[in-house]
């Protein structure tokens, strides 16, 4: 009991914050739904002053029988007592169908907030498992997993059922008085040593779910998705995966049940010493009134009144003790959604905070100024001291072998990491205080991960980009794609999978980049990254997209990333990257002449696929 007042000022702290915490949340329906906001205060006062019905019309019809005996009075108040009884229903049940939708719009208002948040913050923040899990449990506000006491429709609800119930005890209070005063003290305090119990509890509660149990609902959610996603049917089938998974989520299960177990025990003991404070507060107030009225000192109509208004009255009481227990709960994760607010809205201000911007770009001159680059958590440089100057129009092979440090750069080219140490400058300004959006609008990239969405194929190349139809027509023909979408159903407007379409087509995998590629053509960009986007082709294949694009690209700066050599012998110049290090650059000439690392990797791709050509020539043959 040393510690009681300790853990009085933490609760006190944590239900101030969670106030606080609801405030915001309620300016910020305010914004968008002040009709809403409007309707639940007159509903607060409606069921507030509803239960006055019954306790005040209730004493009037039983004094009119005992005491003047008037029955016609006694209708009267019985008839209006029903008539309001009605009215009450009738509005909670309208307001109740109003707000159930009115949540839901809420909910999707607030999700897309998220979401949109989301996909504007740094590239290194969505890689970050941390912040992931900060998403996923500002997701868990919204639609729980874990427990359901945490949606944020529990939160808004018992928060005006939180004030609906005290303006209930300030009218009963009066009531009250007039009995006894220890009465309403007593009540007091057992409804209050009830909610620290409970505070107690929750407090356990949460610590299990935001220390192991999102972070363990994710990895299920990964499995899940493993098992039903269409993406790795073929590995799932081929390698007889079924099992494998299925265990390792049994494993998960058992974690998630050994998370909760730990609050069990907590729950139980407090909801039994809550339940008999409960009963002895019943009985006691009960057995009090029993003996008023056996002794004659309140009548009957008074017996009636003071038994609802007590029995209201301890409702009322449990119904505050029982919000804050829910909204202290709730709270919690409402922090946790606010704070994933606040945080991306600090990266994105963070990211957007640069005021100069780009208008048209005659040139597009980037040069790399001692550019170091380790990645978040990582001591060793993934990038080391590379000086590069990529001029107007240049079109740029880097090569080298894996993990050289290729894709790194071209991150950090399209600012989706910040160098370590070093600048990277556009047109002599710092590529860092130039507005992102601005940035990123003159750049195009097609990754070697790249992804097709199942959209139509012409959403999947314009994005919402406006053009000339003529435009795609003629880029769809060079890339070499025309053929194939004249054999579809609708042509550019057939959808790109069936995920959510019968209808659709699952193009191959060379088809799919020559349509990413497509995509990056259509955007008009100053500079075009191809980063490794047709390692799924054949080397001729290959080699004609990029002679073709080399064609379509004439007037534009160009980087090209590349294992086979022979694909860059078109390319002004060559960098060669060896363990984050430029250890070469110069043409296709200049490097072989050099005869250093290009030479020898050129030299062993030509002997490999000259030993391919004879083994097949060998096997026509025979």
């Amino acid at each position: 009991m040393s510690n009681f007042p300790g853990i009085i000022r933490s609760k006190t702290k944590e239900w101030l914050n969670c106030f606080r915490n609801i405030g915001i949340l309620y300016r910020k329906i305010g914004k968008s739904h002040k009709g809403y906001i409007v309707a639940s205060l007159f509903m607060i006062l409606v069921q507030a002053v509803q239960p006055f019905n019954s306790i005040l019309f209730l004493k009037m019809i039983i004094e009119e029988l005992t005491l003047g005996q008037n029955w016609m009075m006694a209708t009267v108040y019985a008839v209006t007592m029903c008539g309001l009884e009605l009215v009450f229903r009738l509005l909670n049940l309208s307001y109740g169908n109003y707000e159930a939708k009115k949540i839901i719009q809420l909910k999707t208002d607030f999700l897309l907030e998220i979401e949109e948040k989301t996909m504007i913050l740094p590239y290194q923040q969505i890689e970050d498992p941390r912040m992931i899990d900060e998403r996923q449990k500002a997701m868990e506000v919204f639609y729980p997993r874990q427990a359901a006491f945490m949606d944020i429709q529990n939160t808004i609800v018992c928060f005006k059922l939180l004030i609906t119930h005290i303006l209930q005890i300030s009218g009963l209070i009066a009531i009250m008085l007039t009995l006894n005063p220890l009465i309403f003290i007593t009540l007091l305090v057992i409804c209050f040593i009830s909610s620290i119990l409970n505070a107690i509890a929750s407090n356990k509660e949460f610590e299990v779910w935001d220390q192991s149990l999102v972070k363990i609902g994710r990895k299920l959610g990964y499995f899940q998705e493993i098992s039903t996603n269409f993406t790795y049917a073929k590995e799932m089938r081929i390698n007889r995966l079924g099992q494998w998974i299925v265990d390792k989520m049994q494993s998960i299960t058992k974690a998630i049940v050994k998370g909760i177990n730990k609050t069990v025990v907590v729950f139980t003991v407090t909801a039994v010493l809550s339940s008999i404070l409960m009963i002895l507060q019943n009985g006691g107030m009960y057995l009090y009134l029993g003996w008023l009225a056996y002794s004659q000192i309140i009548t009957i109509a008074d017996l009636t009144a003071y038994i609802s208004s007590i029995g209201t009255f301890i409702a009322a009481l449990t119904g505050v003790s029982g919000c804050l227990i829910t909204l202290q709960k709730s709270g919690l994760y409402i922090d946790i959604y606010l704070r994933y607010l606040k945080n991306t809205d600090f990266h994105i201000a963070e990211e957007e905070s640069p005021t100069v911007g780009l208008n048209g770009l005659e040139d597009f001159e980037l040069h790399l100024e001692n550019v170091w680059f380790s990645y978040p958590d990582q001591e060793e440089y993934t990038l080391k001291g590379v000086t590069l100057t990529i001029s107007n129009h240049m079109k740029l092979a880097i090569v080298g072998e894996n993990g050289a440090g290729k894709t790194t750069l071209i991150k950090l080219l399209l600012r989706l990491y910040k160098p370590t140490k070093g600048y990277i400058y556009l047109n002599g300004v710092d590529i860092q205080t130039i507005n992102f959006q601005s940035y990123i609008q003159h750049i195009a990239a097609v990754f070697q991960d790249f992804r097709i969405l199942n959209f139509t194929a012409d959403e999947n190349i314009r994005f919402g980009r406006q053009g000339d139809e003529g435009e795609i027509e003629e880029i769809i023909r060079e890339i070499g794609l025309t053929e194939t979408f004249s054999q579809l159903p609708a042509g550019l407007e057939t959808v790109m999978g069936r995920q959510f379409n019968s209808d659709g087509t699952e193009l191959s995998g060379g088809q799919q980049q020559k349509l990413a590629i497509a995509r990056a053509l259509y955007k008009q960009a100053s500079l075009i990254v191809l980063d490794e986007p047709t390692a799924m082709l054949s080397p001729r294949s290959e080699y004609e997209i990029y002679t073709n694009f080399y064609t379509l690209t004439k007037d534009k700066t160009t980087i090209y990333i590349s294992h086979r050599m022979s694909s860059c012998r078109f390319c002004d110049q060559i960098v060669v990257l060896n363990s984050g290090e430029m250890i070469e650059k110069g043409s296709h000439e200049e490097l072989i002449k050099a005869k250093g690392e290009y030479y020898r990797l050129y030299t062993l791709q030509a002997e490999f696929y000259q030993d391919l050509k004879d083994t097949e020539t060998h096997a026509a043959a025979d």
